[in-house]
């Protein structure tokens, strides 16, 4: 399955689609229980690494992104509307190991729809960008790249369950 990536500049959003041969449960199940995310989320050869998850309303996912040469990269996903195994949504923006936000680099607003169709669950991430400079940062920093690598990464999960 290949991901699309539709962007609209004009109204600062992005629209992530792809699909997976997978029932819509086991799709939910591996973006919202952080053993099964730290084996997808980031694209190789970077590891994810969870600090901790509470997949509640006002809970958050603290994250870190590993690279092969010591590097760390931080996020923090703070959950601000769930409607289990169909949506959720929340802030997601880069930050240090205390999850203070690093406001030098862009925050994002995704809302995760997950439909499934003959055991085809198809996943929409809706993207909002504060500004047009965050929205052209992410892209500067790989993010269409790396995003598709994680994906590709979670077929392959899905696929061996």
């Amino acid at each position: 399955m290949k991901t699309q990536f539709d962007k609209d500049p004009e109204n600062l959003k992005m629209r992530v689609t792809r699909s997976f041969n997978a029932p819509q449960a086991l799709v939910w199940k591996a973006w919202t229980t952080p053993e099964i995310l730290e084996l997808w989320w980031a694209p190789k050869p970077f590891k994810a690494k969870s600090a901790s998850m509470d997949f509640s309303e006002g809970g958050s996912w603290h994250y870190c992104m590993l690279g092969p040469n010591g590097e760390a990269f931080w996020g923090l996903t703070v959950y601000e509307h769930i409607d289990a195994i169909d949506t959720f949504s929340g802030l997601d923006y880069f930050c240090d190991e205390t999850a203070v936000r690093n406001t030098s680099l862009p925050a994002t607003q995704w809302c995760n729809t997950f439909q499934e169709a003959n055991g085809i669950t198809t996943v929409t991430v809706d993207m909002t960008f504060e500004s047009l400079e965050a929205m052209q940062q992410l892209s500067e920093m790989g993010f269409d790249t790396g995003f598709d690598m994680a994906l590709g990464n979670l077929e392959a999960w899905l696929a061996a369950q």
